[in-house]
């Protein structure tokens, strides 16, 4: 049997990229604003960051932050639109 813990967790939507954003929507729920785009991830070099499809910025984006608490993050994407390149 696999067993793992999971110490952090992030996701991204159009407009909320931090907790408190999502504890705000958690109170007030809405439709995120799509117009909003994904910070551009300096930690990323830019020849590498310019490849990135428009889903592959946002799951950096949701998975950027963590590495801020941890110096290694074991991570999953997964992805029903087939975008693992």
């Amino acid at each position: 049997m696999l067993r793992f813990n999971i110490d952090a967790w992030n996701a991204y939507a159009p407009g909320l990229e931090d907790c408190d954003a999502w504890q705000a929507w958690l109170n007030t729920p809405f439709v995120p604003d799509d117009s909003v785009k994904p910070a551009v991830m300096k930690a990323i070099p830019a020849m590498l960051r310019r490849r990135f499809t428009p889903l592959g910025k946002v799951a950096m984006g949701a998975a950027l932050p963590l590495l801020t608490e941890m110096t290694s993050v074991a991570s999953v994407f997964a992805s029903r639109h087939g975008d693992t390149p």
